[in-house]
Order: structure tokens, then C-alpha cells, then sequence
């Protein structure tokens, strides 16, 4: 094993390999969403190491727990050591704002209604209930895209699975609220979504408990 950096807080460094840039380690304390420290590591790529390994040493330590996770990368994904890997806390800092509405997926057309085995989980790194609902998003219909190069997709429909086809879902809800009242701050759109959910019950599976929120959003329960 090959030492690539030791980085000191909170200063961005690049990392090297044989005197190549091969990617940049970022420090910055207080992040905005949670208010601690926050170390990015970036590669670039170059590297043809299957395993990384990073070691975290604290100047004052308070209670010597961290928050690890590894971005979505279509290119290649990375992934933990499965016997390392924490099926909980699995939402990432793109969605984990005070105010945003983040939306798991559940398989609508089974009557149990199971959430989907890749709908993410939380809590967050500082403990807040992310995702806070769960909406349909197994096999959902929508318009097929394509780039600006390919006509493939002119007038297609495709199924996709997902929080990517479960967020919209609850996007239109929204704009049926602001429809009757438009003058509702993002603290009063929350109440009313969650409002109009159904609890889950998750006996077999209290692991489930982190995956639903507050429950399946019933448009029929939106006042």
C-alpha cells in the first residue's frame, strides 16, 4: 500500500501519483447543511487501484464518530467493503437540506407495497428523518429522452424504477397545493404532504423504518 496524501485540516490539496495528478482531497469546516466538518476526496480517473484506504486522525476528538459516502458515478461506481458498508444513512448531501422533500420509492403494483430494494435511507449524518415519504416508483411510464443527436426516442414512452420517477409524483402534488393556495411557504407544503400520508407498518422489518418517513403520500388526503 502506497501513501497518496496526508492532509491536514482545512487545507485542499492535490493528490499525486508519480509526480501525476490523479485527483484534489477538499476541507471545510462547518458545512452548511449539518453544520460539521466535511473532507472530499475527487479522482480524476487516471488511478488503476481496485482499493483505497483512508485513515481519519482528529487534532481534538469529542466523540470520535464519522460520516462516510461515496458519490453516484455512471462511469465506474465505487462502492464500500460489504463488511464496512452501513445499509442506513445511504442519502447524500445533494438532498439533505433543512427544507427539501426527499422522496423514496415504493413497488405500487404489489399490494404490500415493499419499498424498493435501492430507494435510500437515512437518517441524515446529523440524525434527520431524510427520506420523509415514499411515493410510487416501480415501472413508471414516461417520455423516453434522448440527446440532440438522435431522433431514437421521437414519440417513445419507457419504464423506469426509482426515486428519480417517485420525486415527480409528489413535484405534481405540489403544484395542486400552490394551485388552491400559491401563497404557502415550503414549511406549510411539508406539513400538508405529510399530513397526507399513510403510517407504514414495518413488524417483519424495522429496518424499513428508514426508508419510509413518514409514510406512502395518499393524494386523497391532501387538503
Amino acid at each position: 500500500m502506497k501513501l497518496l496524501l496526508s492532509s491536514k485540516p482545512f487545507k485542499d490539496e492535490i493528490i499525486l501519483k508519480d509526480d501525476d495528478e490523479v485527483g484534489i482531497c477538499l476541507h471545510r469546516s462547518n458545512e452548511p447543511n449539518t453544520g460539521k466538518n466535511q473532507i472530499n476526496i475527487l479522482v480524476n480517473g487516471k488511478l488503476d487501484s481496485k482499493f483505497w484506504t483512508i485513515e481519519l486522525v482528529g487534532r481534538t476528538v469529542k466523540n470520535g464518530r464519522y460520516h462516510c459516502y461515496i458519490e453516484r458515478d455512471d462511469g465506474g461506481q465505487s462502492i464500500f467493503l460489504p463488511a464496512i458498508a452501513n445499509k442506513t444513512h445511504t442519502t447524500n448531501s445533494i438532498c439533505n437540506s433543512k427544507y427539501s422533500i426527499v422522496v423514496g420509492a415504493y413497488n405500487q403494483n404489489d399490494d404490500s407495497k415493499p419499498i424498493l430494494s435501492f430507494s435510500s435511507s437515512g437518517p441524515t449524518a446529523d440524525g434527520r428523518m431524510k427520506p420523509e415519504l415514499v411515493a410510487p416508483g416501480f415501472k413508471i411510464k414516461s417520455s423516453c429522452s434522448s440527446s440532440n443527436r438522435e431522433n431514437r426516442a421521437s414519440n417513445k414512452l419507457t419504464s423506469k424504477s426509482g426515486s428519480s420517477m417517485a420525486a415527480p409524483y409528489v413535484a405534481s402534488l405540489v403544484m395542486k397545493i400552490l394551485e388552491k393556495e400559491p401563497n404557502l411557504d415550503i414549511i406549510s407544503i411539508r406539513k400538508k404532504l405529510f399530513n397526507a400520508c399513510d403510517l407504514a407498518s414495518f413488524k417483519e422489518n424495522n429496518f424499513e423504518i428508514f426508508r419510509a418517513g413518514h409514510g406512502y403520500i395518499n393524494p386523497n388526503k391532501i387538503t
